[in-house]
């Protein structure tokens, strides 16, 4: 029998003034409109939710907010709950919810013909996910597909906000928006337009640095000079050329830095209409407020420590920004010098986001868990007839990792490899061959692939690629565009999802090469030369570096081993 979930107001608040979840369970329980073993089912999947999430439900608001922090981090799989048992749990938790902000019970309504007839023109899953959504939610309340405008959105948003379960409800919401608008400029050109309308996206993550709209036209044109000079598209012949031109990538950050740089300005109170000329940004009570910024911001965030700032490469290109445009003011090009050495943090080494994250792999049973994963999705998959599209996505996250576990390439050339470009296969078995120019450090790569993991790339190739694309085209990792490799950040959030679902770990594709760093390092602390190798990095300076905390842990631990295998039975008794 089909529960009968009430549908909730879009004005009803998000609970009761002042109830808890254990009040909710007092409510459920005493409800006579609910059959007994209904009450009894809900106010144990409450008890359950609040165990599971480590929730005191004397303490917690019964609200749906108050379980969103919580839900972002936590995987079924990892706490021992199947997926479905959770999604039951939380469904008997979200009609409870509900029941208390709308307690008068409806049961869901099916969608409008006008949206039946619009969720009939969306080929995407993803659209029709997304869209689906909204449909049930402007169905209920009467609302036709041309009628949806920025209010309707605003209503939707304050709806999952305030009614579901959703982690994230801006980003879904921008999704969303992504999503119907593509469908308005499709139904615009379309012979029997239906008249949707485009609407706006939530606004996101805000930013403190300025557009370079903003910036003076003669600001900007002289940046825009000296960025040609640095590039690889400068005269060869120009005394202001590097000898190692930047890549498009590290313009694109140097300019990015201007940016930041003329908002911290702004953020200081100065008018950056005043930036008429790039030589006006070294000027020395601009650079003292631009690094004043950056030193509050680093000891407010507590990534710094106080006089400090995290982010070196503010004064490097201030340095060479006062190079290119004041070059024969010896005085500021030593005053920038000494405040880059004062201001610094130090040598460049892993970061505290990762550092923090590689502390779950403190636990052997953690790389355990992680290395068999690949394996074990692709033989529970293997046993399928055939594969849904979600089973191919799991699959393809699979092959994503172990591809970086054996050889722990940057994302950007993972999603961009193509079978017989990248991907070869000859007598002695197959092999990832990247050419220089494709690779960050023009370091070219070229890896042959343990046959376990050549074997699962071509089950790969033979199950699940043909469910993703139709025209392979030679992508790996096609995307939803025919021809065109999937988005760094889209495959990296599905194996991180992968891994977090299956095995409780939380791992980035670009953590996996900080892993394979600790992994083998714990086990060969002087290993150093071959983690640069393994990781292709041009100097070893650049491994010592970012690596040098690893080998000093496991060389503390040697040591450890050494004092106390000395401090065992026939240790000398102290003297009385």
């Amino acid at each position: 029998m089909t529960a009968q979930h009430p549908l909730p107001s879009l004005a009803a608040p998000p609970a009761a003034d002042g109830m808890t979840m254990a009040d909710l369970i007092l409510h459920i329980a005493g409800d006579p409109a609910l059959p007994i073993v209904r009450r009894r089912n809900v106010a144990s999947a409450i008890r359950r939710l609040c165990v599971l999430l480590g929730l005191d439900p004397g303490q917690v608001p019964a609200a749906f907010w108050a379980f969103r922090e919580r839900l972002a981090g936590f995987e079924p799989v990892a706490a021992g709950v199947t997926v479905r048992r959770f999604q039951t749990i939380k469904s008997d938790v979200g009609f409870a919810l509900k029941r208390v902000s709308a307690p008068v019970a409806r049961p869901r309504q099916k969608l409008s013909g006008a949206w039946e007839d619009l969720k009939g023109t969306v080929d995407s899953p993803w659209q029709t996910l997304k869209i689906g959504r909204l449909a049930h939610y402007c169905s209920a309340r009467g609302i036709a597909p041309v009628e949806v405008d920025d209010a309707v959105i605003e209503g939707y948003r304050s709806f999952v906000e305030q009614q579901t379960f959703k982690t994230s409800p801006q980003r879904h919401v921008r999704a969303l928006c992504g999503q119907w608008n593509k469908l308005a400029a499709a139904d615009s050109t379309s012979p029997s337009p239906l008249g949707l309308m485009a609407v706006t996206p939530p606004a996101g993550r805000t930013t403190y640095a300025a557009a370079w709209e903003d910036l003076p036209a003669g600001f900007r044109a002289g940046a825009e000079r000296w960025l040609h000079s640095l590039s690889c598209d400068a005269d060869l012949f120009d005394a202001d050329a590097p000898t190692r031109p930047l890549r498009p990538v590290s313009v694109d950050t140097y300019r990015f830095k201007l940016r930041q740089m003329a908002g911290a300005l702004r953020e200081q109170g100065e008018d950056i209409a005043g930036l008429q000329s790039l030589g006006d940004l070294v000027e020395l009570d601009r650079v003292r407020a631009i690094v004043a910024f950056f030193q509050e911001r680093g000891a407010r965030s507590g990534t710094a420590p106080t006089g400090k700032i995290t982010d070196g490469g503010i004064l490097h290109v201030l340095r060479l920004v006062a190079r290119y445009t004041r070059p024969d003011d010896d005085a500021l090009h030593t005053r920038l010098k000494k405040a880059h050495g004062r201001t610094s943090t130090g040598p460049r080494s892993m970061g505290r986001r990762p550092a923090a994250a590689l502390r779950q792999f403190d636990d052997p049973a953690a790389f355990d868990r992680l290395i068999a994963l690949p394996p074990a999705i692709a033989a529970r998959l293997d046993a399928r007839d055939r594969l849904t599209r979600r089973e191919a996505l799991d699959y393809q996250a699979a092959v994503a990792l172990e591809l970086l576990l054996m050889r722990p390439i940057r994302l950007r050339n993972l999603v961009a490899l193509r079978v017989g470009e990248h991907v070869r296969r000859d007598a002695g078995g197959v092999r990832i061959v990247i050419p220089a120019g494709e690779v960050k450090n023009d370091v070219a790569l070229e890896h042959l692939l343990p046959a376990e993991s050549a074997a699962l790339l071509e089950r790969y190739l033979d199950k699940a690629l043909p469910v993703l694309a139709s025209d392979r085209n030679g992508l790996l990792f096609p995307g939803a565009t025919s021809g065109r490799p999937k988005a760094q950040e889209n495959l990296g959030r599905q194996m991180s999802r992968l891994v977090r679902r299956h095995t409780g770990l939380a791992v980035s594709p670009h953590l996996v090469r900080h892993i394979a760093a600790k992994l083998y390092m714990d086990a060969v602390p002087d290993g150093l030369e071959t983690m640069r190798q393994v990781l292709a990095h041009k100097s070893a300076d650049t491994t010592a570096r970012s690596y040098v905390g690893l080998q000093n842990a496991a060389a503390i631990a040697r040591y450890d081993a050494l004092v106390l295998a000395r401090r065992g039975p026939s240790a000398p008794a102290v003297p009385r």
